[in-house]
Parts: C-alpha cells; sequence; structure tokens
C-alpha cells in the first residue's frame, strides 16, 4: 500500500487512545482462537512463509505489548462478540440458515461488532513488531481513519479495508474446519493487497485499500441491515491453506523442521 508507514514505536504510549499508560499484553488474533486451538492438539505448529524459516512446534499465541487496560478492554468488546458467534452464533442471538450446501447466510449479525472487530484486527497487525504480522503495515491515513472509529465505536464503509468471509469446511466431518491459526498471508494482485487471516472456522480476507468490483458483486461481507452471506469452501481447495501445506513439505524436505510427523491434527 501507498503512504506513510505507521509502527508503534513507543513502550508507554497506547497506540490506540495516545495516552501514557502502561501497555498491557494484547493478543491481535484473540486468544480464545489460540485456547481452541490447542484443544484440538496439545502443540501447535508455526510455519512462516520465509523460505529460512523453520517449521516447529510453538506455545506462542502471537502477542505482544501494544494498548493500555482501557483501550483493551474497549477491543475486547469486539474480540468477544466474534469469540461467541463463531463458536456458536446462537449464543449471540444470530439465526443461521444452512439450506444451501454453497452458503450458510446469517441474520442478525451485529454490524458494528463484527465490523469494528475486522477494523481492530488488520489495526493490531499493522502495529505489531512480531514475526507472525510483519508484512503487515497500512499507511498513516488509514490507521488515523481505523482508530478514530475504533473510539468513536462507528465503523466506516465497507468498500473501504473491506474483509470478505468464507466459511472453512472439512467435507470428511461435515462440520467446520476446526483448531486452524495461520500466519496471515498478504497476496498482491493487480488491483489490490490482499491479507488473508483463518481462525475461527472462518477466513477473514482484507482487500486493501478496497473492494474491486468481484467483492462489491458477491456480497460476501457483513451488511449494515444484520445480514452476511458466507461462501463454504473445502479447507483442501482453499488456496493460502494450500500455499500452507505446500511450503510445509518444502521446507520438510529441505530440512527446515524441529519436530517428528507423527502426530495428526486431531478433528472433531
Amino acid at each position: 500500500m501507498q503512504g506513510v508507514i505507521f509502527k508503534g514505536e513507543s513502550v508507554s504510549i497506547c497506540d490506540l487512545c495516545k495516552n501514557d499508560e502502561e501497555l498491557q499484553v494484547s493478543h491481535i488474533i484473540p486468544n480464545t482462537f489460540f485456547k481452541r486451538m490447542k484443544k484440538h492438539s496439545n502443540q501447535s505448529i508455526q510455519l512462516d512463509m520465509q523460505p529460512e524459516s523453520q517449521v516447529e512446534y510453538t506455545q506462542e499465541s502471537w502477542s505482544e505489548k501494544l494498548l493500555c487496560r482501557n483501550c483493551e478492554q474497549l477491543i475486547n468488546e469486539f474480540d468477544s462478540y466474534v469469540g461467541a458467534f463463531t463458536y456458536n452464533p446462537r449464543r449471540v442471538n444470530v439465526t443461521s440458515n444452512k439450506t444451501n450446501k454453497d452458503f450458510r447466510l446469517f441474520s442478525n449479525v451485529d454490524y458494528k461488532k463484527l465490523r469494528l472487530f475486522q477494523l481492530s484486527l488488520i489495526y493490531r497487525a499493522s502495529l505489531a513488531q512480531g514475526k507472525a504480522y510483519q508484512h503487515i503495515s497500512l499507511s498513516e491515513t488509514h490507521m488515523e481513519q481505523i482508530r478514530d472509529s475504533l473510539l468513536r465505536k462507528e465503523p466506516f464503509s465497507d468498500q473501504f479495508l473491506g474483509c470478505q468471509m468464507k466459511l472453512i469446511w472439512n467435507p470428511e466431518k461435515n462440520s467446520p474446519f476446526k483448531g486452524y491459526v495461520a500466519v496471515p498471508i498478504p497476496e498482491a494482485n493487480k488491483n489490490n493487497l490482499v491479507v488473508y487471516f483463518i481462525f475461527g472456522n472462518f477466513s477473514w480476507e482484507f482487500y486493501l485499500p478496497k473492494f474491486s468490483f468481484k467483492q462489491k458483486r458477491d456480497s460476501f461481507y457483513v451488511r449494515d441491515n444484520g445480514i452476511l452471506k458466507v461462501p463454504i469452501i473445502p479447507f483442501y481447495q482453499y488456496p493460502p491453506i494450500i500455499k500452507g501445506c505446500l511450503t510445509m513439505f518444502k521446507k520438510h524436505e529441505q530440512g527446515l523442521y524441529k519436530f517428528e510427523y507423527n502426530k495428526p491434527i486431531k478433528q472433531d
């Protein structure tokens, strides 16, 4: 993306409210999704797309000090909503229409909370200094736009910094693909930069700086009327997962791994 790159440099100034406060340990991808993943496997596998990095077991949840306590509580309202929504939509009074095998249609979604969660996710990822998020940097203009939106609890147009969602499916179990959290994967195309997050049974695809005509037409994003239409994608057909698997196998062939492949990933 074009523009001045904004990265938090101070260890005492909260990057959201700009107050001089003690910083708390912040999770960019909410910790609840790492906890769910570890229920399926006692250890998780960390895979970095960099060619020289190794594949290894880890207990990390990619957290670091970013925000003050008050701002953490603000963000936690959105995190908690999404944690409940992805676990069981009925917990937050969301109805789910399962009649179409290709799509899942959610109704009565809290547009503000879901959209503000999405904005906070890409905001925190851009602030973060950790290896998992090192390739994500928004312009100062977009960071300030998100910051103002979060503090006012008022999301801006979905056409800018839009997030398209997909439900990742396990056909063998006839259920969502569980126990998977991926390092965000950026991918440039002719129209924009796409950043793929995968967690909570969904993919979260950010189109930067804005949706193309195709994304607007498909409408796979939360609408301000509380409707969310999500395509269902088998995990073995989803390109970012395929790319991750191919990268892991290639690193294995190169000897860039620190464990034995003797424990399959569990699925409910």
